[in-house]
């Protein structure tokens, strides 16, 4: 309807022109098309300033105003909502790196933990494994001493034996056998 309503308004036929456009912003109306009744307004204003009805062509060009700072208005509604949502993602995404960072460092450090505390145990268990160790050659070593002494004192003890029948041996051969001197003189 208003294509049709302009080009009746080209061929200076206001009073079709003026059917038509109330026709298209009764529809735009209804439909709550704001851009439809800003452009339907201001088709009427320019009709009605031709036409020379200069109180209408005013009441349309108010209309139009009216409408354009509601969409402008809206407009701006829309891109100060549109920055602050893209404002709250932002930090939410700010908020989101740090707490991943946080997350990554929680995990590092529980990483390092784990690792330190792994060597740390496997330390522990090569030392303790050296303390039996230890233990065990020490009690080895305690007794092969243990047994050295029972065998040297055997050994003392034969060796005594042995002297004590030899020192006994040279005491009979002595008695019965005839003084030295005496068996260097008879030879």
């Amino acid at each position: 309807y208003g294509t049709i309503a302009n080009v009746y308004l080209k061929r200076k036929n206001y009073k079709e022109a003026e059917n038509y456009f109330m026709m298209s912003l009764a529809i735009a109306t209804r439909l709550g098309a704001m851009e439809g009744r800003r452009d339907n307004y201001k088709s009427l204003a320019e009709m009605y300033k031709e036409n020379g009805d200069y109180k209408k062509a005013f009441e349309c060009v108010n209309h139009y105003i009216q409408i354009n700072d509601s969409l402008i208005s809206e407009s701006r509604m829309k891109q100060m909502t549109g920055l602050e949502a893209k404002y709250q993602s932002e930090k939410k995404d700010k908020e989101l790196l740090k707490e991943r960072t946080e997350s990554e460092k929680k995990s590092t450090l529980t990483k390092a933990l784990t690792v330190g505390l792994f060597l740390f145990l496997l330390l522990s268990f090569f030392a303790f494994r050296g303390y039996l160790n230890k233990r065990k050659y020490a009690f080895i070593i305690e007794k092969a001493n243990k047994e050295i002494k029972t065998k040297s004192n055997e050994l003392a003890s034969s060796n005594n034996y042995v002297t004590d029948s030899i020192n006994y041996e040279r005491r009979i051969q002595s008695a019965v056998l005839p003084n030295e001197i005496i068996i260097y003189k008879v030879f």
